[in-house]
């Protein structure tokens, strides 16, 4: 039996660090690409700022990012997505999740769309209470790969952008998001292949 990369998903779409390394060092670039269909999205950044609760503990925290947006900007402006990788084998390090673009066994959206949000049954599942339950889309159209923000409380950013409600944007490799208070580069699987082969 072939080893693919679902075998080192988690139910969440989080990706096993150390066995993703291990399989990227034992496969040429061809492959790897033919067995990872779609790109990544790699956890770069938790950011700081203040956090209101609204209502029980049910529901999504509001994330004051008001005060930072600029610094954020900057910030993304300055560091290339190589950086993103400083320490990635240290799996207990929030900052060097990968999280694969990948259908949940229980996802109810069409083949083309990931949704991001903090509950089941999205395909994308970060458990961050600035995370909306349904906070965003990835949807493959194309060829291209477009990003929606479902309404969600925190928002969604790309590249320091604001998008508003159901406004959709084509991501670039190397793409900075913020969802929440939760920074990511969306990467696609050549550029993923070859910073970690280094």
């Amino acid at each position: 039996m072939s080893i693919t990369i679902l075998d080192f998903v988690g139910n969440t779409g989080r990706i096993n660090n150390t066995k993703f390394i291990s399989y990227l060092n034992g496969i040429s670039k061809e492959k790897f690409i033919a067995s990872m269909t779609h790109p990544v999205l790699v956890s770069r950044k938790l950011y700081e700022g203040q956090l209101q609760k609204v209502g029980d503990s049910k529901n999504t925290m509001v994330f004051s990012v008001k005060e930072i947006r600029e610094s954020l900007r900057k910030q993304e402006e300055q560091q290339s997505p190589e950086e993103t990788f400083h320490g990635l084998n240290d799996d207990e390090n929030f900052n060097q999740s990968i999280y694969a673009l990948r259908k949940n066994r229980d996802a109810t959206s069409s083949p083309n769309v990931f949704t991001i949000g903090r509950v089941i049954p999205n395909d994308l599942i970060i458990p961050d209470f600035t995370i909306s339950k349904k906070h965003a889309a990835i949807r493959l159209e194309n060829n291209k790969y477009h990003i929606t923000d479902l309404g969600s409380t925190n928002g969604t950013l790309v590249a320091g952008k604001l998008l508003t409600t159901n406004q959709s944007q084509v991501l670039s490799d190397c793409e900075f998001i913020t969802i929440g208070r939760l920074g990511f580069v969306f990467m696609h699987q050549a550029r993923i292949y070859d910073l970690l082969r280094r």
